[in-house]
């Protein structure tokens, strides 16, 4: 019960920090985890290198996780631990 509700703070926490996120990251983030596209063909697609696009989602990811964290503190959750850790 208590992983359940975890988990649905999480996705509820997940899903307004998505919404929050600029058109262009937003699009990153889309098609590498909605549309299973790979880097290289994001990269073609947004005429930017692999290694260019693999940064970008490491920074996307890396700004979800912040944002999470920051909304699930809000929420008072006594038993809260930062997502990813």
């Amino acid at each position: 019960e208590d992983d359940d509700e975890i988990f649905h703070d999480q996705l509820a926490a997940l899903r307004e920090c998505v919404g929050k996120l600029d058109a262009k990251p937003a699009k990153l983030l889309n098609m590498r985890f909605f549309r299973n596209m790979s880097a290289a063909s994001i990269g073609q697609r947004i005429s930017r290198s692999e290694g260019a696009v693999r940064i970008a989602l490491m920074r996307v990811k890396q700004t979800l996780k912040t944002c999470m964290d920051k909304t699930l503190q809000i929420t008072g959750d006594p038993e809260h631990v930062p997502v990813g850790n």
